[in-house]
């Protein structure tokens, strides 16, 4: 029952009806006009309607075996070959399954000149270990992600490469890259506005959010031991513009790890939520 006052016992204001009676205010939770949910609580990686925002991205990454030495947080392992994209160039789909046909795989990054393009190439229609190779030039690839109704093959993985070089795996068990690197379009600018990471069970991983400016080195923006668990940090908040970690125009962003104790190598997972506002 609330106080005269109106207020309870440890000093907080309770709400009330007409008759004194506490009334409970359920939590709320911000919706679109069809109803949907707008984020999902305690989620770091949420979805988030951001004023003066171009674009929301949640970026993403899992390395299963990272060493003591420094690696990317991507599937493939080792650090990611930024020297791939040294020369712009078309990029190749290729699975290891031969049974892995007519998968439709959609790949979105940057031109030679930072601005966004996007191509959509299918596996080979007999075999899937037949390279398939596209048209259009990539300077940066920020995303894989297999987009018709055909499923990867169980356990099959498709390649993506670039010149050679694989720039982006996409397993079965997600049939999406976990690529870990992000680069950021021509006009406009980034801010790393949360991040989460996990490790496997008893490991301990320094876990290092870095970026590069364009025709920069990268720099460590955070670095922070992940033990044993999932850990979060929100760095920003979408509605105050410049209070996230700062990326500039055509800079790139990259998710690092280096096992720290444990039996082996490490499993590591990272993710950040990346919004995009108009270079002004």
């Amino acid at each position: 029952m609330a106080t005269d006052e109106g207020m309870n016992r440890t000093g907080h204001f309770t709400p009330a009806n007409a008759d004194g009676q506490d009334v409970a205010i359920p939590a709320m939770v911000p919706v679109d006009a069809t109803g949907a949910r707008l984020g999902v609580p305690l989620n770091p990686l949420r979805t988030l309607v951001c004023s003066g925002c171009s674009q929301t991205r949640q970026v993403v990454g899992r390395n299963p075996a990272v060493s003591t030495s420094l690696e990317t947080v991507w599937s493939a392992g080792g650090l990611y070959p930024w020297s791939a994209w040294a020369t712009p160039g078309v990029l190749v789909i290729v699975s290891d399954d031969a049974l892995d046909v007519d998968v439709q795989v959609t790949l979105e990054g940057l031109d030679a000149d930072g601005e966004r393009v996007s191509e959509t190439l299918t596996t080979d229609a007999l075999d899937g270990t037949t390279p398939v190779t596209g048209l259009t030039t990539f300077g940066r690839l920020n995303a894989a992600y297999v987009s018709n109704g055909v499923d990867m093959q169980a356990g099959a993985t498709i390649a993506v490469t670039r010149g050679g070089t694989t720039v982006a795996e996409i397993e079965a068990a997600y049939q999406a890259a976990s690529l870990g690197v992000y680069s950021v379009p021509a006009g406009s600018t980034a801010e790393v506005l949360s991040v989460r990471w996990g490790t496997s069970k008893g490991d301990e991983v320094t876990a290092i959010i870095a970026s590069r400016e364009f025709d920069g080195v990268f720099v460590a923006r955070d670095v922070t031991d992940v033990f044993d668990g999932p850990t979060a940090y929100e760095y920003g908040r979408h509605d105050v513009p410049g209070s996230g970690l700062l990326v500039g125009e055509r800079a790139d962003i990259e998710l690092r790890g280096i096992q720290v104790t444990g039996s082996g190598s490490a499993v590591v997972s990272g993710g950040v939520v990346v919004v995009l506002r108009p270079v002004s």
